[in-house]
């Protein structure tokens, strides 16, 4: 799974704290103000993945009830809240797209996969993406505009993996290359974007 990736430094923790320990002990209208704050953000990242308005309208309910039953899981010195909770549904998107895909056609998946490739040439993406996470507009763009920077092979292999939850070894077979290939241009494609994230955050 990739990693979270930001670029925003000025983003401040400490109100998603308070509200997290306020949930820990039932606080409803804090679960209110972190559904108000973060609601968009999960709802873009989800639609990205899953394409769907009532899949991703779904989603977003069940992340924030899991924020309300589990909100004592969070572990500050691991990342930020924010990043933790568009983890939660990432992965909520993904195992939807897995779940169905073991019911697909080999004629559907492959038309998935077309639809990953439209994803990969595109260079107009309105709508905030998963590897941007907590990444706000303005930064959004730059992010997006870096990921342009790495080779396309990599590109590929990271959008398959985080856009269509293939695991290395799906995305080994589907692109015809050997498994210790995908993992290197997965490493290799996170690093160069760490690298070119760290290049350019002094804008910011």
């Amino acid at each position: 799974m990739l990693e979270t990736i930001t670029l925003n430094r000025k983003e401040s923790p400490t109100e998603d704290l308070m509200l997290v320990a306020r949930i820990v002990r039932a606080d409803a209208q804090a679960l209110a103000r972190l559904y108000e704050k973060y609601q968009r953000k999960v709802y873009s990242v989800v639609l990205r993945i899953v394409k769907t308005e009532e899949d991703a309208r779904e989603i977003l309910q069940d992340v924030f009830m899991q924020v309300w039953q589990k909100a004592n899981l969070f572990e500050a010195n691991r990342g930020s809240f924010s990043a933790w909770l568009v983890t939660l549904a990432h992965n909520k998107a993904i195992n939807l797209l897995r779940s169905r895909r073991a019911k697909k056609t080999a004629l559907e998946i492959k038309q998935d996969l077309e639809q990953l490739s439209e994803l990969i040439t595109d260079r107009t993406i309105e709508t905030r993406t998963a590897l941007d996470l907590q990444v706000e507009s303005d930064e959004r763009e730059h992010l997006l505009a870096l990921l342009e920077l790495i080779p396309v092979e990599q590109k590929t292999a990271l959008v398959m993996a985080y856009y269509g939850g293939y695991s290395q070894s799906e995305i080994a077979k589907a692109l015809g290359e050997p498994l210790g290939t995908i993992k290197t241009r997965m490493r290799q494609g996170m690093i160069r974007l760490h690298q070119l994230i760290g290049n350019n955050t002094d804008a910011y």
